[in-house]
């Protein structure tokens, strides 16, 4: 009966309590169950089972809810001992916290096969699909503060990555810049966002900072500017994720998110050359992460430069800038004696000769280029 207090209710005192004895009866027998099951396992599996059971009334009931369900299919104990060995403590509490349930298509799907864990958090498409507890969790995490508190217990990068990228797909908005990496690339979306999240080291406010610069590109400029690719290698990893991303800042923060291409291949006096980015009033920009410079991406960059004097030189160099992040900075006098140097080769110097320009006259306008701004540190 309800009383004037919320929530609190009470019962005569002569009610019989035998279909509630009946219901504990059988939850602490399924514990009791659990509990001998998976001491079948090794001493590793078994002390690990004991640690995630402890963690929390969450862990231990999200425990229960796969381990019953699972050996209900007839996993053995050991298997299960394994599974939750592998999937750490994280994941077990996220499934009894948000009050997810094992279906039975997934519990049968998992008993039929070994390495289960895959199966039971990712599910498997096809002709006969089965959701996995990522899907579900990703479901019931309907706020940016629930994912929040989710993601950070889960021990593994990997599952906290996947996790992120099936959640903000079936949010898309929660995170600016979501919906565009799912149109731009439909085929491997998911992907695409768990490799983000991955290289930026698992940190949920930079990623979403990279994804609303994604959105905010695709909002000025929309398709057909190459911003796919940008994506891709966004999520590469290492330096690339870094080139990337120093490239998207640049576009959103000096050109207004307003770009004609990214990855913009130009071809002509005999040499083709790859540019980053090329604004709407035809600047073509190149953009280095470094840190330092010397060695291969020193070598490298003379390459290119050497075929921008060629691209560049009969206008003076005003369609083209090197745009260098900010820590190299004090590597400007060995930048820009590479960018001299390259006049001394031959292969430029005769395509020079073939435009009517000399050496001599070019390293002028170059001096002049440097002087304006050719190189920008951001």
């Amino acid at each position: 009966m309800p009383t004037s207090v919320p929530d609190l209710f009470v019962v005569p005192s002569d009610t019989s309590l035998a279909g509630v004895e009946q219901v504990l009866a059988n939850r602490i027998g399924r514990e009791t169950i659990l509990r001998e099951a998976l001491a079948t396992g090794s001493e590793s599996q078994a002390r690990t089972a004991a640690t995630i059971a402890n963690l929390s009334g969450d862990a231990a009931k999200g425990m229960n809810e796969i381990g019953g369900k699972l050996l209900a299919k007839g996993v053995s104990g050991e298997r299960l001992g394994q599974l939750f060995y592998d999937m750490g403590g994280g994941l077990v509490e996220n499934v009894g916290r948000l009050g997810i349930e094992v279906s039975d298509d997934l519990a049968k799907a998992v008993a039929g096969r070994r390495g289960a864990v895959d199966l039971l958090l990712r599910g498997r498409g096809g002709r006969y699909p089965v959701t996995g507890l990522l899907d579900e969790m990703a479901t019931k995490l309907g706020k940016v503060s629930d994912l929040e508190r989710a993601l950070p217990n889960i021990s593994s990068g990997r599952y906290q990555a996947e996790l992120f990228a099936r959640w903000a797909v079936q949010h898309p908005q929660l995170t600016e810049g979501i919906d565009a990496i799912v149109a731009l690339r439909p085929a491997d979306a998911q992907e695409k966002i768990k490799g983000i999240f991955q290289a930026v080291g698992g940190d949920i406010k930079v990623a979403r900072d990279f994804f609303s610069t994604i959105g905010q590109v695709y909002k000025e400029s929309g398709t057909g500017v190459g911003l796919e690719r940008m994506i891709a290698e966004l999520g590469a990893g290492a330096e690339k994720t870094m080139g990337a991303s120093l490239t998207m800042s640049f576009a959103i923060r000096r050109l207004g998110g307003k770009i004609a291409g990214f990855e913009v291949s130009v071809a002509r006096e005999g040499v083709e050359r790859v540019y980053d980015l090329v604004a709407p009033n035809g600047l073509h920009y190149e953009f280095k992460f470094w840190t330092t410079f010397g060695g291969t991406p020193a070598a490298a960059a003379a390459d290119e430069f050497a075929r921008d004097v060629i691209l560049h030189a009969a206008t003076n160099f005003k369609q083209l800038k090197w745009v260098i992040s900010q820590d190299a900075a004090g590597h400007l006098p060995a930048i820009e004696s590479m960018m001299r140097g390259v006049l001394s080769r031959p292969k430029v110097r005769e395509a020079l000769v073939r435009q009517g320009l000399t050496a001599d006259g070019v390293l002028a306008e170059l001096e002049g280029a440097l002087a304006k701004g050719l190189i920008e540190f951001f």
